[in-house]
């Protein structure tokens, strides 16, 4: 489906440029709009938190909330949420939903803490820690999306490419 616009990804119909290897052009002179060359992406919002006890805790700012949040995680139960949303500006059109999991964590001891702060990795996650990386260890149990732990829950991701397409049902 070929739709008109000036997004920077068109081609000028007078342009003799040709799509995926194809020796015909894509489009010929018969005016000066633009037809697009390729599909214009979706822009895709996600975001995730974590709470426990209503407390919102996002990214840590360094090592020491880092070592709070973890503590305060050891041995508890958490709820992990992402919200995403997706625009598709060639259709004008959004969807959005939020996503919950929830996360039992092990009970940590200080030196597994101390260590694992030392590797950087929960300095920019929320929570303080990485289900995909060494954070893994802490993780009893997840109850939900393991993608959404991650931060980017794909099955809802994919409901809602195609909702956001218009072609597949809200009843997935």
């Amino acid at each position: 489906m070929l739709h008109t616009t000036d997004h920077p990804r068109v081609a000028p119909l007078s342009s003799p440029t040709t799509s995926a290897g194809c020796t015909e052009p894509v489009g010929h002179l018969t005016s000066t709009r633009t037809v697009l060359i390729e599909p214009v992406p979706l822009v895709t919002v996600p975001d995730t938190v974590v709470t426990l006890d209503r407390s919102i805790l996002g990214k840590p700012a360094g090592a020491e909330e880092a070592r709070r949040m973890l503590e305060s995680l050891s041995g508890r139960v958490h709820e992990v949420w992402t919200g995403l949303f997706l625009f598709d500006p060639a259709h004008d059109r959004g969807v959005g939903e939020a996503v919950r999991s929830i996360v039992k964590f092990s009970r940590l001891e200080a030196d597994e803490i101390d260590r694992y702060v030392a590797t950087g990795e929960p300095l920019d996650k929320a929570g303080a820690y990485a289900v995909q990386g060494y954070g893994a260890a802490f993780v009893e149990a997840i109850e939900g999306s393991y993608t959404n732990v991650v931060g980017l829950p794909l099955g809802h991701l994919r409901h809602l490419l195609r909702l956001a397409r218009g072609d597949g049902s809200e009843a997935d």
